[in-house]
């Protein structure tokens, strides 16, 4: 019998361990190895285990089919970008999975949530759209209009959001 198999009060292990038990092993094998052996032990099973670990190498992409409009004010100055967003049907059956009743579409009424979370996080990355008017870059205020709609026939959702010039209409080229 070697030393593993014996538990501190120097009874049989039964293979029935409770947590205690296991932690009590493990110090009776480093007090009858010693610390020295024990610790070999341990790097050698965290550099073999370390070899069946494998890092995520990819992470979940959605794909946008997009459309922009330029938006004038009255007097013909640009006011904005309109935005249409239609998303791939792998995203758009996770954000409307379970919306809708058995057999119906999700209401736009539904998914306007949905549609405020995406905009507001596309601030984070200046909603993806960059203009100039005149070569000097201009900004763009928070939407404040946005919905989102769902085609039944392809199954999935449109994004649709207006971005305001920030300060205003601006004339320009």
């Amino acid at each position: 019998m070697c030393s593993s198999d014996l538990a501190p009060d120097g009874s049989r292990h039964t293979g029935d361990t409770t947590v205690r038990q296991a932690v009590s092993d493990v110090f009776a094998t480093i007090v009858a190895e010693g610390p020295y052996r024990a610790m070999k032990r341990l790097l050698a099973f965290l550099i073999a285990s370390a070899g069946f670990s494998v890092p995520a190498l990819a992470h979940p992409h959605v794909f946008v089919e997009m459309q922009a409009e330029v938006m004038f004010a009255p007097d013909g100055k640009v006011a904005g970008v309109r935005h249409h967003w239609k998303f791939d049907d792998m995203y758009s059956a996770f954000v409307t999975a379970n919306m809708a009743e058995p057999g119906k579409d999700p209401s736009a009424e539904q998914m306007l949530p949905i549609a405020k979370t995406n905009v507001e996080s596309l601030k984070e990355f200046d909603f993806f759209t960059f203009m100039k008017i005149n070569g000097a870059a201009v900004k763009f205020s928070d939407s404040t209009v946005y919905n989102m709609t769902y085609d039944g026939k392809d199954q999935t959702v449109t994004l649709h959001f207006e971005l305001p010039l920030e300060g205003g209409p601006k004339a320009g080229k």
